[in-house]
């Protein structure tokens, strides 16, 4: 039996690290005068991941898939903080439904609160790395 849980452990990580990996290779370009910037959904399937497989599983799938996108998209010193950011914003958005008690008496304002804390955290480490980091 817990040979059987392991597995299945094994085959959810992997599948969001795919799904995330997915999600972040669709891309919309974006018009620039410098570079080439893009906008994708593989931050919030990284945060789906953390919602509905907990905390620790979840970042390193989301982590996993964004870093893995990183590697092959010639994006590999970037790859280690994306990793990271993940669990920063995971772990605030596990936070958040933590203090609202949102597994106990689900919301869609409780819902909404939560979408919008992962939403800040990722603006605020964007923009420590945009202007601090580089």
């Amino acid at each position: 039996m817990r040979n059987q849980h392991n597995i299945n452990t094994i085959v959810f990580v992997a599948f969001f690290t795919a799904i995330t990996f997915i999600a972040t290779s669709i891309q919309v370009p974006m018009p620039a005068l410098i570079g080439k910037p893009f906008v994708h959904l593989g931050n919030a399937a990284a945060l789906i991941s953390v919602l509905l497989l907990g905390y620790k599983r979840g970042a390193i799938a989301g982590g996993m898939g964004l870093a893995l996108f990183d590697f092959t998209h010639n994006y590999v010193l970037d790859a280690p903080y994306y990793f990271f950011e993940v669990f920063v914003v995971g772990g605030l958005a596990t936070l958040v439904i933590q203090l609202l008690n949102y597994r106990a008496k689900p919301q869609s304002f409780k819902l909404i609160l939560i979408i919008l804390a992962a939403i800040i955290a990722k603006f605020v480490t964007t923009t420590l790395h945009n202007f601090i980091i580089r």
